[in-house]
């Protein structure tokens, strides 16, 4: 996985992807034994090059993402505090801070971190982030950082910060008032499928299965290929026991990913092999 593409955040109440656009010489695929040997001679490479262009940020980001792609963790922000030292208001580096904090499951850090980022430079990708982590949590700083969101960046943001504000209702079992915003976020992007799924879940929370069910099958008939989705609809027709439906809900998804154990065990709980 690369900073390129991190999905930030999937919590009880919220996903959110977001870019970070790294530039990476990095592969993210899985290490054998041959790269966990060259470990050290990576991490050299790269300290030689940074003492040798100490300002240039690219290589600096190619060294951490080499710790993250060993499960470095630890490593990835140690070393990213020392670069903190030498350049404390590079907005970048804080941002880069707050990722392996989420990463390492230190949300508190990870908020400090996105806190710092937004001070220096308020940019899109950081506050998204940052008002996710808050209505994660469901911390009133959340309609802060939206109400920021909509100033810098005005109708830009409204999708994404009326989603966060929804999360955030959510999380404090507002089900009717989460639904009307993401209804909002719907007829500003009629594609938005996270917007779909905690509306069926608001929907379920409130035991209204039939509507639940009429909102996710819009969203898998935009996008047939939305396994969460598709999940969610079996989930609701198991609650309205309709099992043949939940049945082909289910089957849909292994369609696309035969090895999805979730949709495995749905179907051996009711009885399918």
């Amino acid at each position: 996985m690369s900073f390129n593409q991190y999905k930030i955040m999937r919590l009880a109440f919220i996903i959110i992807l977001i870019t970070l656009q790294l530039t990476s010489c990095e592969n993210s695929g899985s290490a054998d034994n041959s790269d966990t040997a060259n470990s050290d001679t990576m991490v050299n490479h790269w300290n030689v090059l940074i003492s040798k262009y100490p300002d240039s940020l690219i290589l600096k980001e190619n060294l951490l993402q080499h710790f993250r792609d060993q499960n470095q963790l630890n490593q990835a922000i140690n070393s990213v505090d020392a670069y903190l030292k030498n350049d404390s208001l590079n907005a970048r580096l804080w941002s880069i801070k707050a990722v392996l904090h989420y990463e390492n499951e230190d949300t508190s850090s990870s908020i400090n971190a996105f806190e710092k980022a937004i001070s220096i430079t308020p940019n899109m990708t950081d506050l998204q982030s940052l008002g996710s982590l808050y209505a994660g949590i469901t911390h009133p700083r959340t309609k802060e950082i939206t109400q920021i969101m909509r100033n810098v960046y005005a109708e830009k943001s409204e999708k994404e910060a009326l989603f966060i504000e929804g999360t955030y209702l959510k999380g404090l079992l507002e089900y009717a008032k989460a639904i009307q915003l993401f209804d909002q976020c719907i007829e500003l992007e009629f594609s938005f499928m996270e917007a779909y799924r905690e509306k069926a879940q608001c929907q379920m929370a409130l035991y209204q299965y039939k509507a639940a069910r009429i909102t996710m099958e819009r969203a898998v008939q935009l996008q047939n290929n939305y396994l969460d989705g598709w999940f969610l609809l079996g989930q609701i027709c198991e609650e309205l026991l309709d099992k043949t439906a939940a049945e082909a809900a289910y089957r849909r998804i292994l369609l696309y990913d035969a090895q999805h154990e979730e949709a495995k065990e749905r179907l051996k709980a009711l009885g399918i092999s």
